[in-house]
């Protein structure tokens, strides 16, 4: 038994000081990873593909290739594409990422649809773990800040800058976040591990015609706030791997 043991342990480590320096291409390739340009190895190096004709994206990362002694994967991993930057802590075992010390920031403006509007704004991000697994966000917890938020209902209606705050656990993801400026606003919400959300908006609207869509759309609290529901599911895949 000693014999077998002491043979397996010798293999394991001949295969691992073989693939020490393996390029990052063929890891990829054999991954079934496409589409990406690779430079390196599996340890450090950076792989870049384009989104759009004139818009290159670049991933590097510095991995610890010790990590995976104790049966999981870990290092460091930069996102960049044109201002946006992204950085973050990854460890990947048995189907689940974590990433820690989330941050950066994403220059262009992200672009949602709810309830009939379209929100606008660049986002900043502090967060300090986010746990996924099998595709499925599992629970966050940070702060994300939205800056120069509109609201396009038909007419722009800038709302400053949105603070949310994350807190998650158990498969779960409250949110809480409020306008820091311009406009008076509160949000409410939930994210599940299914990819289902319900969010709760609050706004006190101004006297503008800019408001007319809004108080269409949402209800007229006692206090005079107007409020609005909204739901939906985000395009994770979690609902689809469940129905298997």
């Amino acid at each position: 038994m000693g014999m077998r043991r002491g043979l397996a342990i010798f293999v394991a480590a001949l295969v691992f000081f073989c693939l020490w320096d393996a390029p990052a291409s063929v890891v990829a390739g054999l991954a079934g990873v496409k589409d990406w340009r690779f430079s390196g190895t599996w340890r450090q190096g950076e792989a870049s593909r384009l989104l759009t004709p004139d818009r290159p994206v670049f991933l590097s990362w510095h991995l610890n290739p010790w990590s995976l002694l104790g049966g999981r994967i870990g290092g460091q991993v930069d996102l960049r594409a044109g201002e946006s930057a992204l950085a973050a802590q990854v460890a990947w075992q048995g189907g689940r990422l974590i990433l820690s010390s989330l941050c950066g920031r994403l220059q262009d403006d992200v672009v949602v649809v709810v309830s009939g509007g379209t929100i606008r704004g660049a986002m900043e991000f502090d967060v300090r773990r986010l746990v996924m697994e099998n595709d499925c966000l599992r629970s966050a917890n940070g702060d994300i800040v939205v800056r120069d938020v509109s609201l396009l209902v038909p007419s722009p209606l800038a709302l400053g800058d949105l603070v949310l705050t994350l807190n998650g656990k158990d498969g779960k993801t409250f949110l809480d976040g409020r306008c820091r400026e311009e406009v008076a606003c509160r949000i409410k919400g939930r994210l599940d591990g299914d990819g289902s959300y319900r969010a709760t908006v609050l706004f006190r609207p101004g006297d503008g015609r800019e408001w007319d869509f809004l108080r269409a759309a949402g209800q007229a609290t006692e206090n005079g706030w107007l409020r609005l529901e909204h739901h939906g599911r985000l395009g994770t895949g979690c609902e689809r791997k469940k129905e298997k």
